[in-house]
Formats: structure tokens, C-alpha cells, sequence
């Protein structure tokens, strides 16, 4: 995967199964992420970090960005350190290919460097990840 050369900043408290505290814990930070915000390369559901199940949002993947867990755990641990070793102490981070957060177009403004994936239909199907 290309280096993390994208910018965001966390807006709203993220989903997920984590406890809310820890959601909203990157509110206002902003976390280097990669350049596309798209959909899953593989057609796969966004899995859930804590149980590891598929989750769909409104039937279909979300638009968001792929966060190096390392580096968000660096990042959060400078503002809050109990949420930082929450998530460590859940495991994280992840090795590749799992090594990453995926935080949805909603919950993030982009700074910078990152670019929405394009969308192509072909034989009446949307290549949207539902």
C-alpha cells in the first residue's frame, strides 16, 4: 500500500462497537490516512475493529478512509493516553492486512491530499461495494 500521504480531522464521535468515551477520544485530531476515500478494494464488508464481523451501513460499505492504526495510536496517545492504551490493550494494532482503522466520510473532513475514488458502472451494476 501507497505511504499514508492524506490529512484528516476527526468531526464527529466515530461508530463502532468500542465504548463511546473511546469513540469520541480523536474528536478534533487530525490522523494521516491514504490518499483515496473510496470503498474496499475487494468488494469485502468494512469489518468491525473490536468484534471483527462485517458491518454494513445502510446496506451497503461506506465511503471512508483507510488510518494506520500505529500511527493513530501515536497520534491519540499525545491527547489521550487511557483511550491509546484502551485499544492497545484490545490487541491493537493489527498486523497488515487488518492494520488499519477505516473511519467513515461523515465522521471526517479531509485537510488534505485525499481524493474520492471514482465510481464506473459497467453491465448495469455500480461498482459501490454493495
Amino acid at each position: 500500500m501507497k505511504n499514508p500521504t492524506g490529512r484528516v480531522r476527526v468531526i464527529k464521535t466515530l461508530s463502532g462497537a468500542a465504548p463511546e468515551w473511546i469513540r469520541e477520544a480523536p474528536l478534533g485530531q487530525i490522523f494521516p490516512c491514504y490518499p483515496i476515500l473510496g470503498f474496499p478494494d475487494n468488494g469485502e464488508s468494512e469489518k468491525s475493529a473490536v468484534t471483527g464481523k462485517p458491518v454494513k451501513y445502510s446496506r451497503c460499505n461506506r465511503p471512508s478512509v483507510s488510518v494506520p492504526q500505529k500511527t493513530f495510536l501515536k497520534i491519540l496517545g499525545q491527547k489521550n493516553k487511557k483511550a491509546a492504551n484502551w485499544w492497545r490493550s484490545q490487541g491493537f494494532p493489527k498486523q497488515a492486512p487488518n492494520d488499519c482503522f477505516a473511519f467513515g466520510e461523515d465522521e471526517i473532513k479531509i485537510i488534505s491530499g485525499v481524493t474520492r475514488q471514482k465510481l464506473e458502472q459497467y453491465v448495469g451494476i455500480s461498482e459501490t461495494g454493495c
